[in-house]
């Protein structure tokens, strides 16, 4: 009689799991996904956006686009500092002229891409014509150039990064909404 009663317990327990396990399955068919889960995903992917949108206004360099006026510029003094992971920094500070005026720019630049390499040295100044304050070393800006590229394509890859990601959620949404299996 004991060997009865634990095949009927043995057999009641497996009907028991088939009964819940079918019904957690016809539930979860009926199951849409929820609104709040959708938005919170789409959410997620704005940081990849915003972050691609700053490297690719750094890659643009923007401040450097309304100089297009050029005249000579001689360095005036160049001070060496060590940052705290050995490469050495200098700040190069240079005078150019405009209309009469006297004008005074300067730069930093490390060791790795040095351009100007003593007091006196003459360089080519580009200013803005409205605002002849405003201006930067062309030397210093071609050597900029390859690191503007750099954050301007890591920037795209970002916006396209989030792209990809935000079709993919919306994507996923479109089909649970459909009641398709994912």
């Amino acid at each position: 009689m004991k060997k009865k009663k634990r095949k009927r317990k043995v057999a009641n327990t497996h009907s028991k799991k088939a009964n819940t396990l079918s019904k957690v399955s016809s539930d979860s068919k009926d199951k849409k996904p929820s609104v709040k889960g959708f938005i919170v995903a789409l959410i997620a992917c704005v940081p990849l956006l915003a972050i691609g949108l700053t490297l690719v206004h750094m890659g643009l360099n923007l401040d450097k686009k309304p100089c297009t006026a050029v005249t000579p510029g001689v360095v005036t003094e160049i001070n060496k500092t060590s940052a705290s992971h050995g490469i050495k920094y200098y700040s190069v500070t240079y005078t150019y002229e405009v209309n009469g005026n006297e004008f005074v720019g300067e730069f930093t630049e490390s060791d790795t891409t040095h351009v100007v390499s003593f007091k006196g040295e003459g360089v080519t100044v580009c200013y803005d014509p409205d605002d002849p304050d405003h201006s930067y070393v062309k030397e210093d800006a071609d050597a900029e150039k390859t690191g503007d590229k750099l954050l301007f394509f890591t920037g795209v890859i970002f916006i396209s990064f989030y792209i990809l990601l935000t079709w993919f959620v919306l994507t996923l949404y479109r089909d649970a909404r459909a009641g398709k299996k994912i």
